[in-house]
């Protein structure tokens, strides 16, 4: 699988956890609402995905072996980088008001991590689907 490939892939992914993880936020608190107010919470949410997505890029476009080892890396890394983005936010925001308590958004953080888990999981498969375990991935 190129390059390429894997970045769509890996956008892809990302895309449709959001998707998903928002369609189920915004129909638990505003099942009533109309789309157009979903349509705005997906792209408010897209401004935390996509740099979430260029963050994790170039450990999904440098790593080229499926095996275990690095398959788990790329999980740790794929989980971790909305939940990193949400508080690093979160800690700009305490030091750039400095008389403001510290506290942390919590619901963006839950949002942040299943999106975060959700992309990883889907991307994973979807690689473990289309290469084989021992295979590398080219160029």
């Amino acid at each position: 699988m190129t390059r390429w490939k894997r970045a769509g892939l890996s956008f892809a992914s990302a895309i449709a956890a959001e998707l998903l993880v928002c369609l189920a936020v915004f129909w638990w608190n505003h099942h009533s609402a109309r789309w157009l107010g979903f349509l705005g919470f997906v792209s408010f949410t897209s401004v935390l995905v996509v740099p979430g997505w260029l963050l994790a890029l170039p450990f999904l476009i440098f790593l080229k072996r499926t095996d275990r080892w690095h398959l788990g890396l790329l999980a740790l890394i794929g989980v971790l980088v909305g939940p990193s983005i949400v508080l690093g936010l979160d800690v700009w925001s305490w030091l750039s008001s400095p008389t403001s308590l510290f506290t942390i958004f919590a619901p963006w953080l839950y949002m942040a991590t299943a999106i975060s888990a959700i992309a990883t999981t889907l991307y994973l498969t979807a690689l473990k689907l289309f290469c084989r375990p021992t295979q590398t991935l080219s160029s």
